[in-house]
């Protein structure tokens, strides 16, 4: 995650020269080794750039996006995800490694592009992936696409199980099964223990079919709660890719299902103008009353807005002067650039950023979930 006094700072800067830079790095896997895609790719965005802008815009800028094509060629040695933003007008340039980039791309105006930075990341909650059977567990911590094996923590002591046969008396079979429900029991009471420590948010288990009865049992109702799903796994043979793999299958399920709840609740809400609105310039009128608690955004063209230096009033055009105070108003291309400023500015508004979201598409690219509505919170209205 972008940490937020950069994101700040970033969303401060506004360039009257329409010279701060913005250039994301998608590395590719290229056909050829030796072939020089990307710095290519720069090179023609750079003189497109270069012949859209003016002489002042020009030679305000040079500079930077020479520095910023140099990168691009150390980026094909060493690839990763990279964001550069560079004003020459404020003195900036901000270099970061993020998790994803949507596109290798380079723009410049009067504000960063800072959309991109979220389209690949959110704040996902810590998942424990626990794989076992009757002898061996292995215990994982998952946050977004990283994942690690903490198996340590479960730190059983070895114990030999006394395999029978088809003629094994019964006395001998209740002795087999006595140390594996003390297994079961030994791992249910230490995630228990992780979980009161505030150690993760969410639980996800693999093991066989057979077993799963037997474990479930002995799981405290608190860790039931949080357990979005379980898969079929051996922990002697899976790989740690492949719990990745299987924990975010059932991970983004379950977030697929929580966003098309919330899109339906929210659509709902704002037609008996409760706590939902949609559509641009409802989205923008409570995010200035502050009735804003998740804003859900999705990565089409919403057109420009504007917001003003003075007041802080938004607009849903690309208006020059502010309607409340007739000051100037900082206008954006991009509407999604400005409501983006809003929300890290306020410090208190959740985001969800959902791109080709056919629901969200459906409802005009942007909607939210409200705390409350300012006109219903009068004494007369809270007594019904």
């Amino acid at each position: 995650m972008i940490p937020r006094e950069t994101l700040k700072r970033l969303a401060g800067i506004y360039s009257e020269q329409g010279t701060a830079i913005s250039f994301y790095f998608k590395p590719e896997t290229p056909q050829n080794r030796a072939h020089q895609a990307e710095p290519i790719l720069i090179k023609g965005k750079l003189r497109e750039l270069l012949g859209s802008l003016s002489e002042i815009a020009r030679k305000g800028a040079g500079e930077e996006l020479q520095r910023i094509v140099k990168t691009s060629e150390e980026l094909r040695v060493n690839p990763r995800a990279k964001a550069i933003f560079a004003c020459k007008e404020h003195d900036l340039w901000i270099d970061l490694d993020i998790a994803a980039a949507p596109e290798t791309r380079l723009s410049m105006g009067k504000n960063f592009r800072l959309a991109p930075l979220f389209l690949g990341s959110r704040d996902e909650p810590r998942c424990c992936i626990v794989v076992l059977d009757r002898e061996k567990t292995r215990v994982f911590l998952m946050r977004g696409p990283e994942i690690i094996e903490q198996s340590e923590v479960i730190d059983d002591e070895p114990r030999e199980v006394r395999i029978t046969g088809t003629g094994g008396s019964t006395k001998t079979e209740r002795q087999k099964r006595e140390p594996v429900k003390q297994h079961f029991k030994f791992v249910a009471d230490h995630l228990l223990h992780f979980f009161d420590r505030d150690e993760f948010d969410l639980l996800i288990f693999g093991t066989r079919d057979e077993l799963w009865s037997e474990f479930e049992s002995k799981l405290h109702p608190s860790l039931r709660q949080i357990m979005i799903g379980r898969f079929a796994a051996d922990p002697g043979l899976i790989r740690i890719e492949e719990v990745r793999e299987q924990a975010r299958k059932l991970f983004e399920q379950r977030h697929s299902g929580e966003v098309e709840d919330l899109l339906r609740t929210v659509y709902g809400e704002s037609q008996r103008n409760g706590r939902g609105v949609v559509g641009l310039g409802s989205v923008l009128a409570s995010l200035e009353k502050g009735e804003v608690e998740t804003l859900l955004l999705s990565d089409q063209e919403l057109g420009p807005a504007a917001e003003c230096a003075n007041c802080g009033h938004l607009m849903a055009e690309a208006a020059s002067k502010c309607e409340i105070c007739n000051q100037q108003m900082r206008t954006f291309d991009s509407a999604a650039e400005c409501l983006l400023r809003k929300i890290i500015a306020s410090n208190n508004v959740d985001l969800e950023m959902l791109p080709n979201h056919p629901q969200l598409k459906q409802l005009g690219g942007v909607a939210a979930q409200l705390r409350f509505r300012a006109d219903q919170s009068t004494p007369q209205k809270q007594a019904g």
